[in-house]
């Protein structure tokens, strides 16, 4: 708070600054503001207050006439100079023995030198601008900077004062002050932005050796004044500048006189800052937040200690809700930097109920350390209000890990007091912490489930007739039939279709997008947002190479999931030696008397029944699977034609739904059943059936599916490829993927890649499960 306090009075110098300028009028919540961005980066940036002096004169000159503006810059020129001469007089107060002088003057002749060199200016120049002041009506204008910077450095002096105090060290305030002031010459002499080094080795000499105190607590003391008065009021100088430093800065680029290259190089960057600005922002407040946030964790954790040494019964009643609290602001903080509202709502209540801890163990024994914090905390998250972006994070393993790494920071603590504790104290407190733990992960679990469960892609599904035109008029592709399959729904914007399922977590979409391909960018880009504000992933499942410049674009990986066979049909012939066993198929089909149709819906309830019997015997009581591929529907197969093979008993042995493409160019087939008691070899029957009549019909070319991790050569180029490359050459029992293609490869199709496109900051392997378990959901 006297850090805040410190700086607080250097806005001072533009209070004083702006009062000869009558006609200037700013809000004074914005003079505050841009006084602390200044005074906050100059405290740690230093070039001798050029930064400070930059920012004010480009500020307050939109609010001054064209005929002041030469007085604007006299007065900043002196406020600059002033903003030392404060060390001037305390000096003098060091020489007049008002602080006590200090041993180190007699080791340090360069530092002793300095300080009678200062107190000799310090009247000189006070002298200098009242006999002769820059700004003739404002005669005392730099002798007001100069009370000013006095008393700046004395309280800076005070907060490392505080510093000390807060760390139970005894030193006496005059004495300190002696050597702050001296320490504080040497950093003035060292030239270096803040002192840092030369002002903290001085201090430390001097107080370790006139003193008494041990090296270690200076060393704390020092990292105290420094976060107190340099770092954390320049975290805030950040957060403020986000909205203001930029337009300042860019203005000033484009009216100076520039080389062409570097004006434009500057553009660019600040065109990237602009495009930026609110992540930059967010990545700030989450630093904030995630400093207060563990600070919260320690400071609850220490008050088990208090318990344990007090013995009080409020303490005992209020630590394990004050370390419930912190451990859900410690979770919340992916969430702030994501700039999720949800998030964003619910921290605001436990900063409130956080509040009400603070405020009653102020009156116990608490310091105002933390009530400090909780103000950061409340003024963070008011200018974080303006950076939210999305509804509700994605699923984070990140949060996890901060939800067990802050539990088990929490039990850590636990067992530490518990050789302090009766049994039954012990219970009392550490049950009651963890009940509520056990109570807010709970409710945290299922407030955002159910928030999740509420939000879904703003998508217009199609109806069946609707996609069925849609078809008809934009084409499709090889996997636009699964877009009738009732588990799958289709959506439209823009002529641009998808066919799609959504779960909690994650939008599945089922190979490209169809329809308008100048339109589907735009799609992809706005169906990505709209998918990330409400906090879902979205996964391409068997997507082509079409579209993947437009997936890398968007920061999207891909991964092969396997390879498609595409039949050429024009090549295609039964002919030749190496075509012997397609025609041994035939023909034995022809000996046993058994029929091939191709038949149109709609079906006879009969036709379904006898086709229901076939797919209920080859599946063997294994479940359906669904999304890429399809099932036995009755609506679904009444979208489009079946092959049967009939025995010379009329009896359905096998058959096959046909899946258009909706193009006259390709054909493909979907589900291919049979009954596995017949001497025919039935696969291949159905195959070549359905190849013959495709051609036949004028089809061009023949899908015959996608054979899950195969390649047309051995990539091992990652882990990822390694692994799948060893699932496909090394299993056989449970699914033969190797086997699977090899069968493919006797009808020498062509070969073209199947991806999995998903979220860059995803895993493969958990995309890979979770598209595994939504097609072997059903």
């Amino acid at each position: 708070m006297t850090g805040a306090l410190g700086i607080f009075i250097l806005c001072c110098y533009d209070l004083v600054l702006i009062k000869p300028f009558k006609k200037i009028k700013i809000p004074k919540l914005k003079l505050l503001k841009i006084s602390w961005i200044a005074n906050s980066f100059n405290a740690v940036l230093g070039f001798g207050g050029i930064f400070g002096a930059t920012v004010r004169y480009n500020f307050y000159k939109k609010y001054t006439k064209p005929a002041e503006l030469s007085q604007l810059k006299k007065a900043i020129s002196l406020l600059l100079v002033s903003t030392i001469s404060g060390v001037g007089m305390l000096s003098i107060m060091v020489l007049l023995k008002v602080f006590p002088e200090s041993n180190l003057l007699k080791e340090n002749v360069p530092i002793k030198v300095g300080l009678i060199v200062s107190s000799c200016l310090f009247p000189l120049y006070i002298g200098y601008i009242s006999f002769k002041p820059p700004i003739p009506s404002s005669r005392w204008l730099g002798a007001k900077f100069t009370i000013v910077s006095t008393i700046d450095y004395l309280t800076s002096g005070i907060v490392m004062y505080v510093a000390f105090r807060f760390l139970n060290l005894p030193v006496s305030f005059v004495d300190m002050e002696s050597i702050f002031i001296i320490a504080t010459i040497a950093g003035i002499i060292s030239m270096v932005p803040g002192g840092f080094g030369a002002f903290d080795v001085i201090f430390l000499l001097g107080v370790t050796k006139e003193l008494g105190i041990a090296k270690e607590g200076v060393l704390m003391a020092l990292v105290l004044y420094r976060l107190a008065y340099y770092f954390i009021p320049l975290l805030i100088g950040l957060l403020l500048s986000v909205s203001e430093i930029q337009g300042l800065v860019s203005q000033k680029i484009n009216n100076n006189q520039l080389t062409i290259l570097s004006k434009e190089l500057t553009t660019v960057v600040f065109s990237i800052t602009q495009e930026q600005m609110k992540k930059i922002g967010r990545t700030l407040s989450t630093i904030l937040f995630s400093c207060c946030s563990l600070a919260f964790l320690v400071d609850s954790c220490i008050l088990f200690l208090e318990y344990a040494y007090m013995n009080d019964l409020f303490i005992l009643f209020i630590s394990p809700f004050y370390v419930c609290i912190s451990v859900l602001l410690c979770t919340d903080i992916i969430g702030i930097y994501k700039g999720a509202k949800e998030t964003y709502k619910v921290s605001c209540i436990k900063v409130l109920l956080l509040t009400l801890c603070q405020i009653y163990l102020l009156f116990i024994e608490q310091s105002l350390t933390a009530i400090l914090l909780t103000v950061v905390m409340i003024i963070n998250l008011l200018f974080l209000k303006k950076w939210l972006e999305v509804e509700v994070i994605t699923q984070s393993i990140l949060e996890k890990v901060l939800w067990v790494g802050a539990i088990f920071y929490v039990l850590k603590h636990l067992v530490e007091i518990s050789a302090l504790l009766s049994k039954q104290q012990f219970l009392l407190l550490g049950g009651s912490t963890l009940i509520l733990l056990f109570l807010s992960g709970i409710w945290s679990f299922f407030h955002r489930k159910n928030l999740r469960k509420k939000m879904i892609v703003g998508l217009k599904p199609l109806k069946k007739e609707e996609y069925q035109s849609f078809l008809e008029q934009k084409g499709g592709n090889h996997l636009a039939h699964l877009g009738f399959l009732k588990e799958n729904q289709v959506a439209v914007s823009n002529d641009v279709a998808i066919i799609f399922q959504e779960s909690e977590h994650t939008l599945f979409i089922l190979g490209d997008p169809l329809g308008d391909q100048e339109a589907v960018f735009p799609f992809l880009k706005n169906l990505l947002v709209q998918a990330n504000c409400i906090g879902k992933r979205v996964i391409f499942y068997q997507a082509s190479t079409r579209y993947l410049n437009f997936y890398n674009d968007l920061n999207y990986h891909f991964f092969k999931l396997g390879e498609e066979a595409v039949l050429d049909l024009d090549d295609f012939s039964l002919s030749g030696k190496k075509k012997r066993g397609f025609r041994a198929t035939l023909n034995q089909m022809e000996k046993l008397g058994c029929t091939f149709h191709v038949i149109k819906p709609p079906y006879s309830s009969l036709l379904l029944s006898e086709l229901k019997e076939v797919s209920d015997q080859w599946l063997d009581a294994k479940k359906e699977m669904t999304f890429s591929v399809g099932k036995f529907d009755k609506d679904y197969l009444n979208s489009a034609s079946v092959g049967i093979i009939r025995d010379k008993e009329e009896k359905i042995v096998g058959f096959v739904s046909i899946m258009p493409t909706y193009t006259k160019e390709t054909i493909s087939v979907d589900l291919i059943r049979w009954r596995t008691d017949e001497d025919l070899a039935m696969m291949d029957a159905l195959y070549l059936q359905i190849i013959l009549w495709a051609k036949a019909q004028g089809y061009h070319k023949f899908n015959l599916g996608m054979a899950p991790f195969s390649s047309s050569y051995k990539n091992t180029s990652n882990l990822e490829n390694t692994f799948t490359y060893s699932i496909y050459s090394n299993t056989q029992y449970l699914y033969s993927f190797k086997g699977l293609r090899k069968y493919k490869e006797k009808y020498k199709p062509k070969w073209s890649p199947k991806y999995i496109v998903y979220d860059n900051k995803t895993w493969v392997i958990k995309n890979l499960y979770d598209s595994y378990k939504l097609i072997h959901s059903k």
